[in-house]
């Protein structure tokens, strides 16, 4: 429990591992109230759309700060800007910064891939807080 600002932390491909939860610990000890949903174990009632399904980004009302590896498989540093161009485009307030010589999941220090980089986490933390900080209400 607690109160503060709400913050859903979506989980890696592990699941709820030790990374996912220390994130929610550190974001609580920064005043917020942090979600962390367990997306592993659900029950739907409507399927998940595959292909060329696109969201309809134009509802999109939060801003965005997104910080991506530059050597990503998952979802590469040119998707990455390709999308921020496109909501630009919308007039949505996204900026995505892909950072030099970092990996996948480089601040989860318990990812399997070994790509946990601290000094980049270490700087990229206080520009999180202070993002949720001030957009959160």
């Amino acid at each position: 429990g607690g109160s503060g600002p709400g913050v859903i932390v979506v989980q890696e491909w592990w699941g709820l591992d030790p990374g996912i939860l220390e994130i929610a610990d550190r974001l609580g000890a920064a005043g917020f109230v942090a979600l962390v949903p367990d997306l592993y174990h659900a029950v739907p009632f409507y399927g998940f759309p595959q292909g060329d399904a696109e969201p309809d980004w134009t509802g999109l009302t939060a801003a965005v700060r997104g910080h991506m590896a530059e050597h990503d498989d998952f979802f590469p540093p040119d998707a990455a800007t390709a999308l921020e161009a496109k909501l630009q485009g919308l007039g949505k307030d996204v900026v995505v910064t892909v950072h030099p010589g970092s990996g996948h999941a480089f601040m989860n220090p318990y990812n399997p891939l070994g790509t946990l980089d601290e000094e980049l986490g270490a700087r990229v933390w206080p520009e999180v807080c202070e993002f949720l900080h001030a957009t959160l209400r």
